[in-house]
């Protein structure tokens, strides 16, 4: 059974998730570390909550969400596929069920196709929505140039990020500085990302709605 809090407390897997964030730091992307595993995997138990599943779904959701981004180690091509393959030891010493861990892997290594996911599992589709929901000005690195990158600037501007759910909707409501971008700028770099947490949802049996700034983008 999933132990969620030792996977999280893991010595190894602690430092791989760190030393997969100093690896993207130095491609010149936003933060991808344990910051960014923590906020993933409380959006998976949000998500899960909204909707009203089971304990199990809820645990298994939240490792695969924790752990989505640890292939980053090796950079950003193919690092689902690739941190699926790294972790998989470490889940099987953790004692989790044949089930959990195919359905922790599989999302794990699908998480990252934005336009054509493949979704099969309630784990795939939250994973996907809880890490593309992860858009806040906190992951911008103190060295980032806003002016010049407008992936930084967007996430720079948005002040508030929340991700909920109910019985038929998905909901991603942000809180965007319209000083530093628009909703335009975000709707320009983010549409293949909204493909698939779209599609994630409609797995869950949801639609999946944008507020920016109270007002409904779609």
């Amino acid at each position: 059974m999933i132990q969620l809090d030792r996977i999280e407390n893991d010595p190894y897997i602690v430092e791989l998730l760190k030393a997969s964030d100093r690896q993207i730091a130095a491609l010149g992307y936003t933060e991808h570390g344990i910051r960014h595993a923590t906020v993933t995997c409380e959006a998976a138990r949000k998500i899960c909550s909204g909707l009203g599943l089971s304990q199990w779904e809820t645990d298994v959701a939240c490792a695969a969400s924790f752990l989505h981004d640890i292939g980053n180690l090796t950079g950003r091509e193919n690092h689902g596929p690739l941190g699926a393959t790294l972790v998989s030891p470490f889940l099987v010493q953790h004692g989790l069920l044949p089930e959990e861990l195919a359905r922790v892997i599989t999302a794990i290594s699908c998480h990252d196709d934005d336009e054509k996911p493949v979704i099969s599992t309630v784990t795939t589709a939250v994973t996907i929505i809880a890490d593309k929901s992860d858009v806040n000005r906190s992951r911008v690195r103190p060295t980032a140039d806003i002016k010049t990158d407008i992936h930084d600037r967007v996430n720079y501007a948005v002040l508030e990020s929340n991700i909920s759910a109910s019985k038929g909707k998905v909901l991603l409501s942000l809180r965007l500085d319209p000083q530093i971008a628009c909703t335009a700028d975000y709707l320009e770099i983010f549409a293949s990302r909204m493909q698939a947490m779209r599609k994630s949802a409609q797995f869950l049996g949801c639609e999946y709605e944008l507020e920016i700034n109270n007002v409904k983008i779609f």
